[in-house]
């Protein structure tokens, strides 16, 4: 069983443990900025038997898995319509609860919260015990911008098992809409940091700052925009500033991108600037070594939204020996430690922020220093093999529980 006070885990397993096999759901599997539950649930697969499930199925090329089953890629014209004529009238797909049936698996591990609503049939027929992560706009957005969610969630909480959060913030945010607290254990996202060799950064010619995230208000690219004509007007440095990230795969014009592109002119600075778009993983981590500083201004969105944990880039750049400055916002406190790894400013603060990077860049003998303590600090805390070992702990937890 799972005993949680204060959110510290303590389990009690069985001496003869049970084979574990683990269906994994989500509705869109591959989504680029998902490439985190993709990470997962590769090096999962080499500890315990999983299946993944879909409805649907994206950049097949960028995230390859044998084990994939896509509702709308594996079934022919005819068995697919019979199953979405089922799902309206019956509001579940006969083909998902067969493949349960065929795959056998004692546990259901659901990404996002939505996710968890949507495969809680499939766990109740198949007497299944289900378990939901929640990542972040599932918890913050989607209760406030719709209030049947909160009847939903309710009944998710209610017969889910076990609900996992990527820091304490996301779990407080989770008991506000209904969790009960000893539902909730606290599993952070890791990184296999076999992938990231660590480089410390020096300052040469220019110092190069990086920003990564989709064109949404909650990632807070403006203040970074912002930040850097404070930082060019009190530096001598020669500063440029790296954007990766869009709206969309195409690019869409849309409101908080035009804010972006609006910043970057009215502010004077399109020589600092460079707009990459989105980028595949391995071009991300190019780019992440070339660079000197991470920066992430994420804020709570006027919707409500927010990060909910903290953006993975934060693990991925301090593993290579970045620092970073960011603001005080959700779960980042949690990976960025303050005056140690990077710096935090009050959230909202693009003065704060830009007066934490202009000394960032003008004590540069500080930069080995703070990467070496993210580093440290990642590969005790963020190591994915550390934690899926400490996941499979969990799922063994619910079998013996």
């Amino acid at each position: 069983m799972i005993n949680n006070p204060g959110n510290k885990i303590i389990m009690q397993i069985n001496t003869v443990k049970k084979p574990i096999k683990v269906a994994h759901c989500i509705d869109s599997f591959g989504i680029l900025t998902q490439n985190w539950v993709y990470n997962q649930v590769l090096d999962l697969d080499k500890k315990v038997p999983i299946k993944f499930y879909a409805f649907t199925n994206e950049n097949r090329d960028s995230f390859p898995l044998n084990n994939l089953q896509s509702l709308h890629d594996s079934l022919g014209n005819i068995p697919l319509l019979f199953n979405r004529i089922w799902n309206r009238l019956f509001h579940w797909y006969p083909q998902l609860l067969l493949w349960l049936w065929k795959d056998r698996p004692n546990l259901i591990h659901a990404h996002f919260g939505p996710d968890g609503c949507k495969f809680l049939p499939y766990a109740k027929l198949s007497g299944i015990p289900l378990i939901t992560s929640f990542y972040g706009y599932d918890a913050y957005i989607l209760p406030q911008k719709e209030m049947s969610w909160r009847k939903k969630y309710w009944k998710l909480f209610k017969q889910g098992r076990l609900f996992l959060a990527e820091g304490p913030a996301m779990r407080e945010k989770l008991i506000e809409i209904g969790c009960p607290p000893e539902k909730i254990v606290i599993h952070h996202i890791g990184i296999e940091l076999d992938k990231y060799d660590f480089h410390i950064r020096k300052p040469n010619s220019q110092v190069r700052l990086l920003v990564c995230g989709r064109f949404v208000e909650k990632k807070g690219i403006p203040y970074a925009v912002e930040a850097l004509k404070r930082v060019i007007s009190k530096t001598k440095a020669d500063v440029r500033l790296t954007i990766v990230g869009d709206s969309s795969r195409r690019g869409a014009m849309t409101v908080e991108k035009k804010k972006i592109l609006c910043a970057i002119e009215e502010h004077g600075i399109r020589d600092a600037v460079t707009l990459k778009g989105f980028v595949s993983h391995s071009d991300l981590l190019r780019i992440i070594y070339d660079h000197h500083i991470l920066l992430a201004p994420s804020i709570h969105a006027s919707d409500g939204n927010a990060e909910g944990g903290f953006p993975v880039i934060l693990t991925e750049a301090q593993a290579s020996g970045m620092p970073v400055v960011a603001f005080n916002h959700c779960d980042i406190p949690e990976i960025i430690q303050d005056g140690v790894s990077g710096f935090l400013a009050p959230e909202h603060n693009v003065n704060a922020f830009a007066e934490k990077l202009i000394y960032l860049i003008d004590n540069p003998e500080i930069w080995p220093k703070m990467g070496l303590a993210g580093r440290a600090y990642v590969e005790a805390n963020y190591d994915i093999h550390k934690l899926n070992d400490r996941l499979i702990e969990i799922y063994q937890s619910l079998l013996h529980g």
